[in-house]
């Protein structure tokens, strides 16, 4: 018998992220990068020439200089390139980076990043 997993996926987190922060910041402006998107390799082949990167971060919010990258409650590990670009953009943009485990961590990130401005 195949066993059910009822964890929620990143897109389905990062939907309720998205929802939640509309609601309380409804003024403030994030955008998604759907750099996970599964497609065909004709497409994929366009999309890299246009400038997509493997490992960009899924969220960013500019006010906030913030980016989220979202995994699963459980299991989601980051690639090599998701490392090197939350590095890159720590350590040489100055950004707030952090790593989600589910929404209800993205939303702690957030309320910690606001609560000092």
């Amino acid at each position: 018998m195949k066993k059910i997993n009822n964890t929620p996926t990143e897109y389905e987190e990062q939907c309720l992220f998205v929802e939640w922060f509309s609601l309380q910041f409804p003024h403030v402006r994030l955008f998604a990068i759907p750099n996970g998107m599964r497609t065909s390799i004709g497409q994929a082949v366009k999309f890299k020439k246009s400038g997509t990167s493997k490992g960009v971060p899924d969220i960013f919010i500019p006010e906030l200089n913030a980016a989220i990258e979202f995994k699963r409650v459980k299991g989601g590990v980051l690639s090599h390139e998701q490392k090197d670009w939350l590095r890159y953009l720590e350590d040489r943009c100055g950004m707030n980076c952090f790593v989600a485990h589910g929404c209800d961590e993205a939303v702690r990130f957030i309320m910690g990043l606001t609560r000092n401005k």
